[in-house]
């Protein structure tokens, strides 16, 4: 679904005439969901398709991809945010927030708003897991609340009955995922066969499935959205879903695929900006002059420092129907300094085990 927003976008866009006349060619490759198809796609579009940049894309390697970009001065824009590695390039820009600001969110509104004093951390042990962690504890601290422990799990897992007895017997109150949406819901289905149920809260879960899957103990789970939840009603939001709802009337709405349509726009604003010669070298410088980019869904994206960029997120509450609800305004964690306002908006009218990496070329 993340691949059918970003070509749904650029379609809209070539369907208006394209940039100074000239059309988008956004070319998916599947990487079938490892390491190999990763390097594998990306050495092909970079050195036999020379494609002009890399386009968003949903890709669970992207750890690995940092010096074939650096060679071949490759930009790389709406990348998924899963590998604090992806922030420290200069050649990637991902449309989400670090695994560190998504601790912070939780833990803020954990600790703040429904007074957690205990917290278990349920963690992947790669990506953005232990970024996650890391700001979770330091947050909890923070606000006068403790991590008391952390239960690793690798990206396959059959179950987590270890992990669930793990942090049931150090006594948490709540359980802060810093996880992959499946290892979040087969933790919450492990504990309802315990009949353990603690505060759950999620940082990567702003998907309808999520708590749906989880079952009856995804009732009144906690999760983070950094954009603007999918099912409000907002400008930007109307805009989102009449564009990718058009080209793919069944699309599954999610925050991967939110992400994915906010790089495509991102990409479409630099082009447009920049006019009819476009290079990498100025592609690049002007895409950092977007210091607070919004296309109308609520997260501010500043291009030139996304590391350190002060983030934003709101929280969404499973209701007994198992539908995600929204349960806060969008605020950013504690400690942050403020963020600027302003917003650079595009001038338009409105499974897990698969990854695609997609390039942008303009003709």
């Amino acid at each position: 679904m993340s691949q059918n927003a970003a070509t749904a976008y650029f379609n809209y866009i070539n369907s208006q005439g394209g940039i100074c006349g000239r059309k988008i060619v956004y070319s998916p490759c599947d990487t079938g969901g490892t390491a190999d198809g990763t390097t594998g796609c990306l050495s092909k579009l970079a050195a036999q398709d020379k494609v002009f940049m890399m386009g968003p894309s949903l890709d669970f390697n992207l750890d690995i991809v940092q010096k074939t970009l650096a060679d071949n001065k490759l930009p790389w824009v709406g990348s998924s945010g899963l590998y604090d590695q992806e922030f420290t390039s200069p050649w990637m820009y991902p449309t989400q927030i670090p695994g560190g600001s998504v601790g912070a969110l939780i833990t803020t509104h954990a600790v703040k708003a429904l007074g957690v004093k205990r917290i278990g951390v349920s963690q992947l042990r790669n990506g953005a897991g232990p970024s996650c962690t890391g700001k979770v504890k330091s947050t909890a601290e923070a606000l006068g609340a403790q991590m008391v422990s952390v239960a690793l799990n690798a990206d396959v897992e059959t179950s987590l009955d270890s992990q669930v007895a793990a942090l049931k017997n150090a006594n948490v109150d709540s359980v802060l995922f810093c996880n992959d949406p499946v290892n979040t819901i087969k933790f919450i289905q492990a504990a309802q066969r315990t009949g353990w149920k603690p505060i759950f809260f999620g940082g990567f879960v702003a998907a309808d499935d999520v708590p749906q899957a989880a079952g009856a103990y995804g009732k009144g789970m906690y999760g983070l959205t950094m954009y603007d939840f999918y099912k409000s009603d907002s400008p930007g939001l109307r805009e989102y879903k009449k564009i990718t709802e058009f080209y793919y009337p069944n699309t599954f709405h999610h925050f991967y695929e939110q992400a994915a349509y906010v790089g495509a726009a991102a990409i479409v604003a630099t082009l447009k900006a920049i006019g009819p010669n476009v290079n990498r070298t100025d592609f690049v410088k002007q895409l950092k002059t977007m210091r607070s980019f919004d296309v109308g869904l609520g997260l501010k994206l500043d291009f030139a420092n996304l590391k350190n960029a002060v983030p934003s997120g709101i929280i969404l509450k499973a209701d007994d129907n198992l539908q995600w609800q929204i349960e806060s305004k969008r605020f950013s964690p504690s400690g942050a300094k403020s963020s600027v306002s302003e917003s650079v908006r595009p001038d338009f009218v409105a499974d897990r085990t698969r990854s695609r990496i997609a390039p942008a070329r303009t003709f």
